[in-house]
């Protein structure tokens, strides 16, 4: 397929919009030159529209300019008692400074404790095994339960008996 110098400058704008949309020159190539016909009356006509119908697309800018996915790198601790993150305050063993900074309990001061926690626990233990056997009409043995009434206990009781077993003092809260 032969072309004047008029027909290149004419086609050269389409040409470097095939280089600056990641087209190769083999591409272009390619593209003009598959599945000729036998005789070309008008090279300069076929290239254009050659050219112009088979454009690769645009380079989405959006794609480059998005940022990469964040990957997780560390993870961050929690204190076991209050929650607080790393971030916030130091930690140590698992306990925040803040929380090991409570005062010490005496021995009669556990003893007070661990046994207010199972009072309240096994309370509440009670209290919710009244309701559900009240809603099935009469006694259900923890067997047909999905979970026994003990491990429905609110989480408050095992988190205290959880501190005080640790020499903290259990935390206060309104049932």
């Amino acid at each position: 397929m032969s072309l004047s110098e008029a027909e290149c400058r004419a086609l050269e704008p389409l040409a470097a919009e095939w280089l600056t949309r990641g087209a190769t020159p083999a591409d272009m190539a390619r593209a003009l030159t598959d599945g000729l016909p036998p005789t070309i009356t008008n090279p300069g006509g076929l290239a254009r529209t050659r050219l112009e119908t088979k454009m690769p697309p645009k380079k989405n800018d959006a794609a480059e300019t998005r940022p990469l996915r964040a990957r997780v790198t560390r993870v961050l601790m929690a204190c076991a008692t209050c929650d607080a993150d790393e971030r916030t305050a130091k930690i140590i063993n698992g306990v925040c400074e803040e929380c090991r900074a409570e005062p010490e309990m005496s021995e009669e001061e556990i003893k007070k404790g661990f046994e207010e926690i199972a009072y309240l626990g096994t309370t509440t233990a009670r209290f919710l095994k009244q309701k559900l056997e009240r809603r099935t009409g009469g006694p259900v043995p923890d067997t047909f339960r999905p979970v026994p009434i003990e491990d429905r206990v609110h989480y408050h009781y095992r988190d205290n008996r959880d501190r005080i077993a640790n020499g903290l003092p259990p935390r206060r809260w309104n049932p």
